[in-house]
């Protein structure tokens, strides 16, 4: 069911859930995004996911107002894996902070979710936050494949520890996004040297519009080049790398696609 860019508000978000706990619907998806649905609206819903077992797969709230209570209830609803079957969960542009980040790395952490994909961009989560999902992802084995904090305020303390978790052996993350935030040199030399110690399966690594220069750049290239790692996509547009030094790092590339797949390495925005 796609509600996208509607008016509704916590009223109607209240009442869909009402629906998903009352009748035996089918629905696998519930798309949400870009309304006014603020606590009580997503409280309703994460209540609907708890009390029964719905076949939601994927739930959409992006860019709402709901907040950390309403992350938190959602969590709570996660962590009842014996009614949820949530693979997707979408909370982006919802002012979320470490707070709210906390709670969902609790619930990745406690149980066996299904979640496999989170997005969490456009939010106020910090380095905090970030170490809380990277010891999650650390600790467990989450089936979580996708992770997105684009548009945080992360630093280079949240991306060593997400670099610290990638080099754990049991993470199946292949996707992160780490795109405009605040990451500089060290927190690419992090990534990268996660990349060199261990098989990760990442294959999709976005560290677009953030402060890194050409130490982090060429860390991340001696990376690839030294080791077998499956990443077939890393952007680092928009950063800090001079023109004159970023056909080099191109032509490094070039030399690691046999074993690596696909690279892309965009063009700087100065």
């Amino acid at each position: 069911m796609d509600l996208f860019d509607n008016c509704i508000k916590d009223q109607g978000g209240t009442a869909l859930a009402q629906a998903l706990e009352r009748t035996q619907t089918p629905l696998q998806i519930l798309i949400l995004s870009n309304n006014v649905i603020g606590y009580p609206g997503a409280r309703a819903i994460a209540q609907a996911l708890k009390r029964t077992q719905t076949p939601l797969q994927s739930l959409h709230l992006s860019n709402n107002v709901i907040g950390d209570p309403a992350a938190q209830a959602l969590a709570q609803a996660l962590e009842k894996t014996q009614t949820t079957l949530l693979q997707s969960l979408k909370l982006s542009g919802n002012m979320i902070t470490e707070e709210g980040a906390r709670a969902l790395a609790r619930a990745l952490e406690r149980t066996q979710t299904p979640l496999q994909s989170l997005d969490l961009s456009g939010n106020m989560i910090t380095d905090e936050g970030a170490r809380a999902l990277a010891q999650a992802l650390e600790r467990t084995q989450t089936p979580l494949q996708s992770l997105d904090l684009t548009s945080n305020q992360i630093g280079d303390k949240g991306a060593e520890a997400l670099a610290q978790a990638l080099g754990q052996t049991q993470t199946h993350l292949q996707s992160l996004s780490v795109s405009r935030n605040g990451i500089t040199d060290r927190g690419a030399q992090a990534l990268a040297e996660a990349l060199e110690r261990t098989q990760t399966p990442l294959r999709n690594l976005d560290l677009s519009r953030n402060r890194i220069g050409v130490g982090g750049a060429r860390s991340l290239v001696r990376a690839l080049e030294q080791t077998q790692a499956p990443l077939q996509y890393l952007d680092l547009s928009g950063n800090v790398i001079r023109d004159e030094l970023l056909q080099s790092i191109q032509n490094a590339l070039k030399t690691t696609q046999n074993n690596i797949g696909h690279v892309s390495v965009k063009r700087a925005d100065m």
